[in-house]
């Protein structure tokens, strides 16, 4: 699966999600990494490295970063709203023609309080592991 159709896939999912739309606007606030003036809380996806496929197995690895920016409700808001986003992102059905998702799975998150000293970033670290079907 080539980054982009994941990335596709993923913003699709989590645009649709009910419990997303409930925390971060309907519809869902997912804006572009370098996006300014928005409202809070929102939903970016940050970065996503890809390692190409292995001649022995075909598989792609990605590693994609979900970042949330929050605001009123401090740190506690920021934990809850990462939770959320964890928890809709594993529930999803991420699918795209052609290709078969092995694994996609959470493997670090944390909430950071930001340089302005007002508003929080959780971090959301996904890993996927996509093959071509046959």
């Amino acid at each position: 699966m080539s980054a982009s159709a994941l990335e596709t896939a993923l913003s699709t999912a989590i645009r649709d999600s009910a419990a997303l739309k409930s925390a971060f606007g309907d519809p869902v606030r997912l804006v572009e990494p370098d996006a300014t003036r928005v409202s809070f809380p929102y939903l970016r996806l940050a970065r996503h490295d890809t390692r190409a496929p292995g001649p022995e197995d075909g598989v792609s690895e990605h590693r994609i970063d979900v970042e949330i920016i929050s605001r009123a409700g401090g740190r506690a808001e920021a934990l809850n709203l990462l939770s959320t986003v964890s928890a809709e992102i594993r529930a999803a059905d991420i699918t795209s023609a052609g290709v078969t998702l092995i694994l996609l799975h959470p493997v670090y998150s944390d909430v950071f309080l930001r340089r302005d000293q007002v508003s929080w970033r959780g971090l959301l670290r996904l890993r996927a592991l996509t093959a071509v079907s046959q």
